[in-house]
């Protein structure tokens, strides 16, 4: 009987994507957790280098790791890129590498990693969107629509995989201080403080623990949810 887990978390060099990482390495001391990068290597796990923009570069990490190690017990989809732009300054290039990124890699990835959970009959798939993918944001629109496609892919994917005992969530973060809100100065940063309930910015820590929840037997009978974690800002 298998007693090791095998853990994927794609975009592991990012803030919230590292937190995660050490989050799962934390809870799950045993497992394999692999990391997955494109341009900087990650500070935790077991590093594998793929561009989540190319179909077979995927299609080989999967296999890669797969025919080395087996199942992916849990699979976390956190790579992703932001765009702040009116739409109609948005070029179809933009578009286009925006999708790629944050909704035809996730697809790609459930795709790669689900034959093996299928076959297992078990697995877990956490997908990081985001609010603006639940409400959606002024001058954000194109990043918007890519974390709504996301949302509305985990909860069809709960649907379609639950009979496999595979759970599908996604957790959708509010302003985390990260490198992704280097678009806003200061004084943007205080406005979105001061408009957030609990009076700060989210921590990527306060993502990996609840992507952390999602992924655990805690969560055994959650499915198809979205957990919102913004510190009341979309209340």
């Amino acid at each position: 009987m298998k007693n090791i887990k095998n853990i994927l978390i794609t975009g592991a060099s990012g803030g919230i994507g590292s937190a995660i990482s050490k989050q799962l390495i934390t809870n799950y001391p045993a497992a394999n957790v692999f990391s997955i990068y494109n341009h900087h290597q990650p500070l935790y796990g077991i590093p594998y280098k793929a561009d989540l923009t190319s179909p077979s570069e995927i299609s080989t990490l999967f296999s890669t790791i797969t025919n080395k190690y087996g199942t992916i017990d849990i699979l976390i989809n956190c790579a992703g890129i932001s765009l702040t732009k009116q739409v109609q300054d948005t070029t179809l290039d933009e578009w286009d590498s925006i999708f790629n990124t944050n909704a035809r890699a996730t697809f790609l990835c459930c795709k790669h990693a689900l034959p093996s959970m299928i076959s297992a009959k078990r697995g877990v798939i956490v997908n990081v969107s985001s609010i603006w993918g639940v409400s959606g944001a002024s001058c954000e629109a194109i990043y918007s629509a890519s974390k709504g496609a996301v949302e509305i892919f985990t909860k069809s994917l709960a649907k379609e995989v639950a009979p496999s005992n595979i759970r599908v969530n996604s957790v959708a973060p509010g302003a985390i201080d990260t490198n992704m809100l280097d678009s806003l100065n200061n004084e943007d940063k205080n406005i979105v403080r001061n408009q957030t309930p609990l009076g700060r910015l989210g921590t990527p820590e306060d993502i990996a623990q609840a992507v952390a929840f999602l992924a655990s037997d805690s969560a055994s009978f959650i499915t198809g949810h979205t957990l919102i974690v913004d510190g009341g800002l979309t209340l």
